[in-house]
């Protein structure tokens, strides 16, 4: 980001899944007829593509969840598959997310990660997304 450069958020509407059909969570002994069943913390997106969503690649990461949840849930894109759904440069994008910690840099209210990295923690003291040291703002700290 160079100086000056505005910065904007960018909003799109996308459909969330749940991301086990990529991984059947079982694993099989040859020798007996014991199954291991493992629990997967995978969803898949899938979003129209534009010139923004076209960028989005394993480095981004999300907050998804409930806007009436407590605990929002963050997840990191883990899968891209850009092609599948898309002709003539129209069309859908499908992506793999896997669960993540939350930063210090997410803004839980908002459901933005990595906010903080961009726009300053103090740009409005008096409002609710602004802080001041010793504030407690609802972001998460994961030790």
């Amino acid at each position: 980001m160079a100086d000056g450069e505005d910065i904007e958020i960018i909003e799109r509407w996308c459909i969330v899944s749940d991301g086990t059909r990529y991984m059947t969570g079982e694993s099989n002994n040859i020798h007996s007829q014991n199954r291991l069943a493992i629990g997967d913390s995978r969803i898949a997106l899938v979003i129209a593509r534009d010139e923004y969503t076209v960028k989005l690649n394993r480095s981004n990461r999300f907050l998804i969840d409930d806007y009436d949840s407590m605990d929002v849930l963050s997840y990191k894109l883990t899968k891209p598959f850009k092609l599948g759904g898309v002709y003539n440069g129209l069309g859908v994008m499908s992506f793999v997310l896997s669960e993540v910690n939350t930063e210090d840099d997410d803004n839980m209210e908002l459901h933005i990660a990595d906010y903080y990295k961009y726009f300053p923690k103090d740009a409005n003291p008096g409002s609710s997304t602004g802080t001041t040291p010793g504030d407690n703002d609802g972001r998460r700290v994961w030790l």
